[in-house]
C-alpha cells in the first residue's frame, strides 16, 4: 500500500531574503520528496536564493541551491 500524499507549500526566496512569487504546491508521500523537487525548482529559477518548504503549519526545511 502506498503512503498517502500531502500537500506542501514550497517559497522561493531571493537574495534580499523576501519571497518571490507565490507559493507553489507540491504532492509527495515524504519530506525529503517534498524537498528534493522543491530544491529543482529553485534551482531553476536564476533569482532564487533559498527554498522554504513547508506541510500546513510545520515547517519541513529550507535550502540553498546547489552551486
Amino acid at each position: 500500500m502506498e503512503p498517502a500524499m500531502s500537500l506542501y507549500r514550497c517559497y522561493l526566496i531571493n537574495a534580499e531574503n523576501h519571497i518571490t512569487e507565490p507559493a507553489s504546491e507540491i504532492e509527495a508521500s515524504y519530506d525529503d520528496a517534498a524537498i528534493e523537487h522543491a530544491r529543482r525548482l529553485c534551482e531553476s529559477r536564476p533569482e532564487c536564493a533559498d527554498v522554504e518548504v513547508w506541510c500546513g503549519a510545520k515547517r519541513v526545511g529550507s535550502l540553498k541551491p546547489a552551486a
